[in-house]
């Protein structure tokens, strides 16, 4: 059966969106407790320039050894307890200043280093909107390396002249239904 996650976002001064992430229920070995996975905790994650509250059953990966060192990776969350066993992950990364641009301007670039760093074609996915401000979308779709399909939907937005990429991801069988649920 397929569960949904909600992720609260705050960027910056005041900029809001909830993230819907689809994966498997119940606790089945990896760390998930198996609760309601859209019931907040009481803990935030600080990044550079926003805060979000973690749902209950998910967990601050930042530091793990399979994300950490990055050099744009600000946050990282996963819903267990382990970045490489969570069955979704939210991956939030902060570009350097980009001056007075809208996410459209630098759309190509910001997709020509995500195909090279997915090293998977990347498709454009609706956008969304941040407390007003638009950002646009990209959707990929490739194996991980254990060999098990991954989608990830990526939103580019920028807020105070700073690039944020928020990057949800789920690891599933069942993908296109996992998927539909970040289209909120």
């Amino acid at each position: 059966m397929l569960g949904l996650v909600v992720v609260l976002l705050l960027v910056g001064g005041g900029v809001t969106t909830a993230l819907l992430l689809a994966a498997g229920d119940g606790n089945d070995g990896d760390g998930r407790a198996g609760g309601d996975p859209t019931a907040l905790s009481d803990e935030r994650l600080d990044g550079e320039g926003y805060s979000y509250a973690l749902p209950g059953d998910w967990s601050d990966v930042t530091d793990e050894d399979a994300v950490s060192g990055a050099p744009a990776l600000d946050t990282v969350t996963a819903w267990g307890t382990s970045f490489n066993e969570a069955p979704a992950n939210v991956i939030v990364e902060r570009g350097p200043g980009v001056g007075n641009v809208s996410p459209d301007d630098v759309h190509d670039t910001w997709v020509q280093d995500m195909r090279s760093a997915a090293g998977a074609d990347v498709q454009d996915h609706d956008g969304t909107t941040f407390d007003g401000e638009d950002a646009v979308g990209a959707r990929i779709e490739r194996d991980d390396p254990d060999g098990g399909p991954t989608v990830q939907i990526a939103y580019l937005a920028i807020h105070d002249r700073t690039a944020y990429s928020v990057i949800p991801s789920a690891s599933t069988a069942n993908s296109d239904e996992a998927m539909e649920t970040y289209d909120a």
